[in-house]
């Protein structure tokens, strides 16, 4: 999915919690049109809608896979009585991108915009930050979030990564800010960028499906550490469900 970028300001996501167990598929590729296989780990499954209540129901849950000028719906997995399983698919080649040049370093041409990232050279990702699932007909979205004490993290983000190799990220990319653009002598546009806050990549991934988890650097700062190591962010890993 191709991202674009705007300033903005984090917003703390009010609501419920919902702890989950994986069951992802894995294999090799097929025909050389995707990559499979999983680095998540075992996690507790109870779904929780609203804030506090148990879900005690069923949904069936599925990832929008896009690409340039259309996306289409795979199956994800099931939430039954309550407990949410994944078995999320291959991606297929035409649908990763060079995931650093169009995640994280997206607005690298402008002046001042800082991206100082370290990467497996060739590789190519797909990101999605949730799925969506249809509860008693009603569209919804299943997030990964960090909680603790049972609220939100504030200032974390929770994303699920697919990856066509392993390998590791290192270093620092501008993730909050904002650009602006200026008039020089000679006519042409001048465009800067002001940047907010930092996201420090510290981030180990497997071929296939990855969870990325960023948390903030201290209680004071909008900067975040990036990481696959889930017991570095001091919280705990919770599914939200987010019905329009």
């Amino acid at each position: 999915m191709r991202i674009q970028f705007s300033k903005f300001a984090l917003s703390a996501i009010l609501g419920f919690a919902l702890t989950f167990t994986f069951s992802c598929s894995g294999g090799g590729d097929e025909d050389n049109d995707s990559v499979g296989g999983s680095s998540f780990p075992d996690l507790p499954k109870q779904a929780y809608l609203d804030g506090r209540s148990e879900y005690k129901g069923n949904g069936d849950i599925t990832l929008r896979i896009y690409g340039d000028d259309s996306y289409e719906s795979k199956p994800a997995g099931k939430i039954q009585n309550g407990q949410v399983s994944l078995n999320l698919p291959n991606i297929e080649n035409k649908y990763l991108l060079n995931w650093v040049k169009n995640s994280l370093c997206r607005m690298e041409n402008n002046a001042g915009y800082e991206c100082n990232i370290l990467y497996p050279e060739n590789l190519t990702g797909f990101t999605t930050k949730g799925l969506s699932v249809t509860i008693s007909n009603k569209s919804c979205t299943l997030v990964p979030v960090l909680t603790k004490s049972g609220d939100y993290y504030s200032n974390s983000k929770v994303w699920l990564d697919y990856f066509s190799q392993s390998g590791k990220i290192t270093g620092t990319s501008c993730y909050s800010g904002g650009s602006s653009g200026s008039s020089s002598s000679g006519g042409d546009i001048v465009t800067s960028f002001d940047c907010d806050a930092y996201d420090n990549y510290d981030y180990n991934f497997s071929k296939g499906w990855n969870i990325r988890y960023g948390y903030p650097v201290n209680a004071n700062s909008e900067d975040r550490n990036i990481t696959a190591d889930l017991s570095k962010t001091g919280s705990k890993l919770q599914w939200w469900i987010e019905c329009e």
